[in-house]
Order: C-alpha cells, then structure tokens, then sequence
C-alpha cells in the first residue's frame, strides 16, 4: 500500500488560520511567556513525521491521559484502535524528546484513522488548538494555553494554535498505524494555573477555504501536574518579567549609541503583542507600565555611556525577583536582546558581549543561548568572528573536553550541509570552517 512522508514542520501561520475561533483571544487571561526559541529549537522542536496512508472521515475521539506528567517519561505507543479504518482517532503521550541539545520533556500529538476529502480538494489545512479545561469545557469556562514559540501562537497573541498545510496524495487515505505530527516542549507553555490540570487538544484538518466544515476532527484530554506559576496566578509578575525585558533590549540597543528606528519599532512590537494577550481589563493599565518601562529604558540608553551599561544591566537585575519568573519569560527576554543586536544586520562584538552577559544575569544556561545565537546571530552576522564563543567553547576546559564538543559540533552542523534553505547550508559550511580551524589550533598546541 502507497504512503506519504509526512513530515509537519513549523511554517508561519496561514492568513486564513488566523480566523479561526475569535474568541480565543478574549479568553486569554494572562500574559506570555518567552520563548527560547527560539528558534535555534524551531527546527528542533519539529523533527515530527509519520507515513500516511489513505485517509480521515469526520468523527470525533476523546481519551483520558496514559500518564501523569509527574511520572518518569514512557517511550510506547497505544495500540491502534480497533476502529481505525472507519475513524479518526487521536492521542497525547509524554515523551522525552532530542531537541538538538538533549533531551527535553514533551507532548507529542499522533494520529490514525480515516480522512475522506473531496477528489478535486486534496490541499487540507491542519489546525490544532490547545485548552485548559479544568474549570469545564465549555467555552466561557475554558483557558487558552500561551506558548512561547511563534510558529505555535495565534495570531497577534500567545494563544497555542498550530497550522499546517499540506497536499494530501489521495482523496480517501488510511493511516493503519499511529503518526506523530507534533512534539512541543512543556517547559514553553504556560497554564492558567500551576496544579492538577486538564488540557483538551482540538484537532481538525479541513480542505483549504473549508476551514469551518473539517473533513476530520479528533479531542483528546490530557492530564498534566504543572508546578510553574499559572498566568492568572502571576499575570502581575509576568508584566514585572516584561518590563525587565523592555529594559534590557533597551540597553542592547543603546551598546552602539542609542536605540534606532528598526530597534525601537521591534521592541514595541514585542511590547503590543503581549499586551494584547492580556484581559481587555487589564491592557489600559498595563500599557500605561510597560510604556513608562521603555521610556526610562530609553533615556537611558541615550545618557550612559556604552561602557557603563553593563553595569546597569546589573542594577537593573537586583531591581527584578528574577528567580521567581518562568524559565520561558527569561527564554523570552534572551530572545528579543538577541533579536536587537541583529536588527541592522551586524552583530559587533561588544553586543553580543552584553546579551551573553544579560543571560548570565538571567540565569539562562549557556546551550540555551548557543541554541538561540544559532538561529537569530548565525555565524556571518558577527562583525568581530571570535570562533571560541562561535562555537560555545568554554575557556575553562580542558583540551579533552573541547576536542568532544568539537566534535559534537561537528556531528550536528555536517547534517545540514545538504539542508533545503540555502541559509541554513551556508552557515553550516561556516561552522565545518571554523570547527576545523580550531581543531587545528588544538592540535598545534598538543
């Protein structure tokens, strides 16, 4: 029997998905939480696949979670359901994951079944919606869950909403085996509140421009402890993490003088988009703060001189409980300064010096920001190529211990030489460039 590779990687959100449930946006009662990644884990993040075969009809299949989130992580997969060839069926596993840097805990979605689509509509879109239904299912009990990544958010918020679109082979398919098409790392979701929770996943996958009568659609409730703070339970100090932010991008900018027009405009941009996730009661009031925060943050910027501001990025850090914000609201501040030393296009060496720094004051361990500089600061970005901090070499190593990073480096940048974007190719011949040059440095020196 014919299959598909299905291979689900994170695109941006397709302008007709952004139209989905309106009402999402009014539902979401907090703030959001970074993001690592971030992008350096974009790719990562959706290493999802599967074989497809034959496909989907309308119908709906509802489970209760095979493990508590609490428990060490089981690598199975269910059995198959005895139905599968007349209906949709999805499932949540918790499974641990290598995001490109380890291994990180994750919900992974899979799928199996029966999808039927018209013969002449064979472009589907895949829209899957994740709720905190603890309170209730119904629409004015349930939560959204924020997430931290982009390519997972609605649009114009933090709301988790993946899209997808593919082209589908045929117009009626079975899937005779589960399919995984999508792994996200719990630590970038945020809850409404820490505890015993219920998420309800919402799948459904529609013929394009039929978005709102699906050919397919799957729930499936998932029960998760989380121990994090909840965005109602600390929506204030979210806005307090966000005002740090606003404050640190502000000092990124300032490293070469002050805050240009392209970095200014990024900055509010990060500031609005998180506004809008807020309560509409709550966005006056929180606007008032966060704008206040950039103007300080600014006038700053443009009255310290560019040596002193390293040291106000270390008073501002005793300002802030730093340690009681979510890793990905930290994640996020480390991504937006990145994003503002690489907003003209060149990163100079003192900027990357003050966002190494703002991490460290941040906590943020140095693969995180390794992760993250891949994909925001790739290596031609970089005015002043200091091939030690390139790589993520610590000079406290011993030569043993570089040669194994060296080498795992190497591992992990020869497996995108062949990479489909020309971008991602050129920087990865960079590093093979860069990672040879310091093995040869090392092995003069032995």
């Amino acid at each position: 029997m014919n299959r598909l590779l299905l291979v689900l990687i994170l695109v941006s959100s397709v302008a007709y998905a952004g139209s989905g449930d309106s009402e999402a946006g009014a539902l979401c009662c907090g703030t959001v939480i970074f993001i690592f990644i971030v992008i350096a884990i974009k790719e990562a993040i959706l290493k999802n696949g599967g074989r497809i075969k034959n496909q989907i009809e309308p119908t709906d299949g509802q489970n209760d979670s095979p493990a508590d989130s609490s428990e060490p992580l089981p690598q199975y997969t269910p059995p198959v359901p005895q139905g599968y060839r007349s209906g949709f069926y999805m499932t949540v596993l918790p499974r641990l994951k290598d995001m490109g840097a380890g291994e990180m805990q994750c919900l992974t979605v899979l799928i199996t079944g029966v999808i039927n689509l018209p013969p002449n509509m064979l472009t589907t879109v895949f829209n899957l919606y994740l709720w905190d239904v603890t309170l209730g299912e119904e629409k004015d009990k349930r939560k959204p869950v924020l997430c931290s990544i982009p390519e997972l958010q609605m649009t114009g918020s933090q709301i988790f909403m993946w899209t997808h679109m593919m082209q589908m082979p045929y117009a009626n398919s079975v899937m005779n085996s589960w399919t995984e098409i999508l792994s996200v790392p719990v630590d970038l979701l945020t809850f409404p509140a820490r505890g015993e929770r219920k998420l309800q996943f919402a799948l459904s996958i529609a013929p394009l421009g039929m978005v709102q009568t699906p050919a397919a659609t799957a729930t499936f409730i998932y029960s998760y402890k989380s121990g994090s703070l909840g965005y109602v339970d600390g929506i204030r100090m979210r806005i307090k993490a966000e005002e740090l932010g606003l404050k640190y991008a502000a000092a990124v900018g300032a490293v070469d003088g002050s805050l240009d027009t392209v970095e200014k405009t990024l900055v509010r941009n990060w500031m609005d988009t998180r506004i809008e996730s807020l309560p509409e009661d709550m966005r006056a009031d929180t606007t008032r703060s966060l704008s206040r925060a950039l103007m300080i943050a600014e006038r700053l910027g443009t009255s310290i001189k560019p040596g002193e501001i390293e040291m106000l990025c270390e008073d501002i850090a005793n300002e802030y409980p730093i340690g009681s914000f979510p890793k990905g609201d930290l994640y996020d501040i480390v991504e937006l300064c990145m994003k503002v030393a690489a907003a003209d296009g060149v990163a100079g060496p003192e900027e990357l010096k003050l966002v190494d720094r703002i991490a460290n004051l941040l906590g943020v361990d140095s693969e995180r920001v390794r992760q993250l500089s891949e994909k925001i600061l790739p290596v031609n970005m970089h005015s002043d190529k200091d091939i030690n901090s390139i790589l993520g070499l610590d000079p406290e190593w011993s030569s043993k211990q570089t040669k194994k990073h060296l080498r795992e480096q190497y591992r992990e940048w020869s497996a995108r030489v062949t990479h489909s974007d020309a971008k991602v190719r050129d920087q990865a011949d960079e590093m093979l460039r860069l990672i040879a040059l310091k093995r040869a440095e090392i092995d003069a020196e032995s």
